[in-house]
Order: structure tokens, then C-alpha cells, then sequence
């Protein structure tokens, strides 16, 4: 449940771990977004954001990183109503480098996480590109 999940994650925020920072940000951004908490869920992808840009400019083709900022920017758009084309253009690098179809798979389960604040079908795109 979301609860449970805020809590574990709001643990491993408070650790500091650089290669992990990115990913434990969008998580919770996700679990924000989808308790109805848009200024926590925005902080958090952002945050994310910023994470995934300290990994990515010392290793630039690191996949996961993309995969991460990508789903990050999904879910800002999604709050701010912007345009979808950063995390577009994040998911297209990110498959460059790494189409495993697990990774995508993975990518998936995790828009669907946003499937919710995602009223007018926006992420469609990207489901089909990740698809």
C-alpha cells in the first residue's frame, strides 16, 4: 500500500546514497502523486531529476539513470500539464543504449504506477514507445 511504501522510502531518502538518490526520488514522487500530494511529488521528480543529472554528466550512457529521469519528467508534466518531450526524448536515449525487454517491462509497471493522475491517456505515448 502507498503508506507502507511512503514510509520505506521516506527511510532510504534519509540515507544519502548518490548512486541511489534518483531512484528512491522518483519513487517517492510516484507514491506522492498518487496519494494527491502534487507539491511533495513535484519536489520529489524533481529531485530526481537533479539525481539523475549528477550519475548521468560522470556516466553519460548509464541506462537506468535515463530510464529514471524519463519516468521523473513524466510525472512533472503530468503535474504541471507541460509537454511530455523531455521524457520522450529521456525514454528514446535510455532504449537506445538498452532495450532489454526487461528494462522495458520495468519502465512500463512503472507508468502504470501513474496511470492514475493521468485522467487524459498523456503517458499513451510513452507507453507505446516503451511498448
Amino acid at each position: 500500500d502507498d503508506d507502507s511504501a511512503l514510509a520505506t522510502i521516506t527511510k532510504a531518502l534519509a540515507h544519502d546514497v548518490p548512486d541511489n538518490n534518483h531512484a528512491a526520488a522518483v519513487v517517492a514522487g510516484v507514491v506522492h502523486l498518487r496519494r494527491g500530494s502534487t507539491d511533495e511529488a513535484r519536489a520529489a521528480f524533481e529531485s530526481a531529476v537533479v539525481a539523475a543529472d549528477d550519475l548521468l554528466a560522470k556516466t553519460p550512457g548509464l541506462y537506468g539513470a535515463l530510464y529514471v529521469r524519463g519516468l521523473a519528467r513524466a510525472g512533472l508534466a503530468l503535474i504541471s500539464g507541460g509537454a511530455l518531450d523531455e521524457a520522450m526524448g529521456d525514454y528514446r536515449s535510455a532504449l537506445a543504449i538498452c532495450d532489454a525487454a526487461g528494462v522495458k517491462r520495468d519502465a512500463l509497471r512503472w507508468l502504470d504506477y501513474l496511470r492514475g493522475a493521468d485522467a487524459g491517456g498523456r503517458l499513451d505515448a510513452l507507453r507505446a514507445l516503451l511498448g
